[in-house]
C-alpha cells in the first residue's frame, strides 16, 4: 500500500468515526427532546394547564408585526 492510499484509508476511518459521533449526539438530543415532551405532557395531565395550538400560532404570527402579542398564558 502506498503512502497516499494509506492516508486515504486513515481519512476514511476518521470520517466514519465523525459520522458515528454525530449520530450519537443527534440520538442524545432526540432522546432529551422526547423526555422533555413526556414530562410536559405528564405535567399538563396532572394540572390541566395548557395553551392551545391556535393561541400559540396567533402569538407566533404576531412576532414579526409592529404590535407583537404577549406570550399566551397557560389556562385550564
Amino acid at each position: 500500500m502506498t503512502q497516499k492510499e494509506a492516508m486515504k484509508q486513515v481519512d476514511a476511518i476518521f470520517a466514519f468515526e465523525n459520522l458515528l459521533n454525530e449520530n450519537d449526539e443527534q440520538r442524545a438530543a432526540r432522546i432529551a427532546y422526547e423526555q422533555q415532551a413526556v414530562r410536559a405532557y405528564e405535567k399538563m395531565q396532572a394540572t390541566g394547564l395548557h395553551v392551545t395550538s391556535c393561541e400559540l400560532k396567533k402569538w407566533a404570527d404576531s412576532l414579526n408585526t409592529s404590535t407583537p402579542k404577549e406570550v399566551p398564558k397557560c389556562h385550564i
